[in-house]
């Protein structure tokens, strides 16, 4: 009898045996995972310093390594009037010959889908963004800048109309704004996820003759009318530049990170001017 029963708790002590040992394994790995500090690793975040560069004489679009100091790439191009557009990895070509915007295809150094624009249309890369304007007709669009044939360049599907003789600039961020002296304002088209939201500056004191540029600080839009050397503030005012000493043939900044005030040289000096 004794030893039946001293051979079923030795059954029954070798049955539970895997199980302790499971638990006791288990707690273990657990200590172990919660005290040992993991593999140490270096995440880089890869930066080729790529500035596309273009070669009017020889046709060409190329990518330059910056930091290499190093052309590595090109493509020739079948234009003799373009430029190009660009906001990190994001490059757009304008050919200025056949009126057409196309993407280009940085991984495969490349045109891609070229689209055609209104003739005599102006397209600025902003961001992630194109503004055109057709300056025939006064209308304005605002573009994806990596698939510029998403969007039908016709008066139906463009953001207003009615600036005749404008000309366009796109902030950093891909904001798109319009100066016209026709309509006597500056247009504004903000995008905001999927929805472009847009409103009007009144500007006075333009002609019909002003020689129009414009700029954007941040999002503060800066005019400038050559005809009569005045800046256009975002607000609409007008500033004289010759009653502060700054001659004709100002040239403003190309647009970029918001500041109080704009940029603008001339062939002796570069001035600071305060946007309020």
């Amino acid at each position: 009898m004794a030893s039946r029963a001293g051979s079923r708790r030795r059954g029954r002590l070798l049955r539970r045996t895997p199980a302790v040992f499971i638990v006791v394994l288990s707690l273990i790995i657990s200590v172990l995972a919660i005290i040992h500090r993991g593999v140490e690793t270096t995440e880089v975040n890869v930066d080729d310093g790529g500035i596309w560069v273009t070669n009017a004489s020889k046709l060409m679009v190329g990518h330059m390594n910056y930091d290499a100091r190093l052309l590595d790439a090109a493509f020739v191009t079948e234009s003799t009037n373009f430029d190009i557009g660009q906001a990190g990895d994001t490059v757009t070509f304008s050919d200025f010959a056949s009126h057409s915007l196309a993407p280009v295809d940085v991984s495969s150094v490349a045109l891609g889908a070229a689209t055609s624009l209104p003739e005599g249309a102006i397209a600025m890369q902003g961001g992630q963004s194109v503004g055109v304007i057709d300056p025939a007709e006064g209308n304005v669009w605002l573009a994806d800048a990596s698939a510029p044939s998403s969007t039908a360049y016709t008066q139906e599907t463009s953001l207003t109309t009615g600036l005749e003789a404008g000309v366009v600039a796109t902030s950093t961020s891909g904001n798109v704004y319009a100066l016209s002296a026709v309509a006597g304002e500056f247009f504004i088209a903000q995008r905001t996820g999927a929805v472009i939201g847009t409103h009007e500056i009144p500007v006075s004191g333009l002609s019909r003759a002003s020689d129009l540029s414009l700029t954007v600080v941040g999002e503060h839009p800066v005019g400038l009318d050559s005809s009569t050397n005045t800046l256009i503030l975002p607000d609409g005012s007008s500033y004289d530049l010759a009653d502060q000493g700054i001659s004709s043939g100002a040239v403003l900044q190309q647009p970029g990170p918001d500041s109080d005030r704009v940029l603008v040289a001339t062939t002796t000096g570069l001035f600071a001017i305060p946007l309020d």
